[in-house]
């Protein structure tokens, strides 16, 4: 799931259920919540949605629960949604190593989006082999997102 789009969500039940409740939760914060309305005569399927947003990234949980009456039995379910939220902007990256005539520098050229962010880590191919590891990556920086879900 992309950033902007939306996630629809239907649930179903196979008894009547009065209302349900829901929550959206990223990173063990709560950044949305909301009760939909059933029918107490038999079971339907409910559908709503939801906006994804850059908070919500690397990926959120949304957990359902409802209390079934006259018996206070507490039904839950949750499931987990990546959200794609990197390289969301066009970007044009460049190198140029011409205006040197000596070959000692490299120029960088970066253009994008307005609010588009730009990471860049360069390192000596002398201790490339030894500092590798603080390269940043795709799969690094994902890492250390995922990190605030285990905290």
């Amino acid at each position: 799931i992309n950033v902007g789009e939306y996630a629809i969500f239907h649930v179903k039940s196979n008894f009547p259920l009065k209302h349900f409740d829901w929550i959206i939760m990223s990173k063990n914060i709560i950044l949305n919540s909301g009760r939909e309305y059933g029918s107490e005569i038999h079971p339907i399927v409910n559908t709503f949605s939801i906006v994804v947003s850059s908070e919500m990234a690397p990926g959120f949980h949304i957990i359902v629960y409802a209390i079934t009456r006259p018996d206070d039995y507490l039904l839950s379910d949750s499931a987990y949604f990546p959200v794609q939220a990197i390289n969301r902007h066009k970007i044009e990256f460049k190198l140029t190593q011409i205006k040197d005539h000596m070959m000692d520098t490299v120029e960088a050229t970066c253009r994008g989006d307005p609010g588009a962010v730009f990471l860049s880590s360069t390192v000596r191919s002398a201790t490339f082999a030894t500092q590798g590891k603080n390269t940043i990556t795709k799969a690094s920086i994902l890492e250390s997102l995922h990190t605030f879900e285990n905290e």
